[in-house]
């Protein structure tokens, strides 16, 4: 599955520095991606720094998505490393494979929000997905 965050800002000049997915599953290959193991807590980290521009629409943050094991969405975190660090859980439901996921975030002056309670769900097609993603 194919996890996207797009963000917007109030803030001018907000450089969103990593997204990190927290509470992934582990019971499956991560090809060509690099895991955090801590415990019992795994992550996904990405770090490709993004500027946003107050005003300006959403712009996709994740340059094309983060591969996801299909799961649960329930209970898995999304932090934001900006300006200061954002945390909150991904809205309840199901990452299915073969579907891209487009989460939709506003940077406010003292919070962050999703935009919408669910995301937009389309068809992905995994096995000719191309990008120049890189997952730390």
């Amino acid at each position: 599955a194919n996890v996207t965050i797009k963000a917007k800002s109030e803030i001018d000049g907000v450089t969103i520095q990593k997204i990190v997915i927290g509470h992934a599953d582990t019971n499956s290959s991560y090809n060509g991606s690099v895991w955090s193991l801590s415990g019992n807590t795994t992550s996904i980290e990405y770090s490709q720094p993004t500027t946003l521009t107050k005003g300006a629409e959403f712009v996709d943050v994740t340059n094309g998505g983060i591969l996801v094991i299909p799961a649960s969405a329930n209970n898995k975190t999304l932090t934001i490393q900006a300006n200061k660090t954002y945390q909150l859980e991904f809205p309840n439901g199901t990452w299915e494979q073969g579907k891209r996921y487009t989460y939709t975030l506003e940077i406010k002056q003292d919070d962050i929000i999703f935009v919408d309670d669910a995301p937009y769900v389309e068809e992905w097609d995994s096995e000719n997905a191309t990008g120049s993603v890189i997952i730390k």
